[in-house]
């Protein structure tokens, strides 16, 4: 039943698609802007549970298209009015973090520091000979007179150690 539905959407979206772009440039007066709309009208037509109850489906496409480009044309608006003429912005290319990432990259480090210093010391010197000093396994098990096997075992339960205690200052667009 899926597929089926799946079909028509797609079916529906690629019979009307060059009409849709003619008319989103036309609106937009921007082909990339056009592109972007098109893209967020699929997934939005894709995201419907039911095209059965819509009367005319090649209308609804065109509402729903029509609806986000005036959202694009709203935002597009309303950043005009935040961004001064003449304001330089930061260079997207900049290599200093923002502070959000300073205080970010401050909090994981901290919390790193406090789930290492919880550890078992010869895991913790372990997964710093790795990861800190660059230590190959077969290094660290000749240094720590222990099996490679225990080594790779050690680094496995630290870094599992680290995503579940951490889970919670991991953002969902990484």
């Amino acid at each position: 039943m899926a597929s089926k539905r799946n079909k028509s959407f797609i079916s529906l979206f690629l019979e009307n698609y060059d009409d849709l772009v003619k008319r989103l440039v036309w609106r937009l007066g921007s082909s990339e802007d056009a592109d972007d709309v098109v893209q967020d009208t699929y997934i939005k037509l894709h995201d419907l549970d039911m095209m059965d109850d819509i009367r005319n489906p090649r209308s609804y496409l065109f509402r729903i298209a029509d609806n986000m480009a005036v959202d694009r044309l709203r935002k597009r608006s309303s950043d005009k009015r935040y961004i001064v003429e003449g304001e330089q912005m930061p260079e997207a290319g900049s290599n200093e973090p923002s502070p959000e990432n300073i205080v970010d990259y401050r909090q994981r480090l901290s919390r790193l520091e406090e789930i290492l210093a919880k550890l078992p010391e010869r895991q913790r010197d372990v997964f710093l000979m790795y990861k800190f000093d660059g230590m190959k396994h077969a290094q660290i098990a000749e240094k720590m007179g222990i099996s490679r096997s225990t080594v790779e075992k050690l680094i496995m339960n630290t870094m599992a150690a680290c995503r579940d205690q951490m889970a919670d200052l991991i953002r969902n667009d990484e």
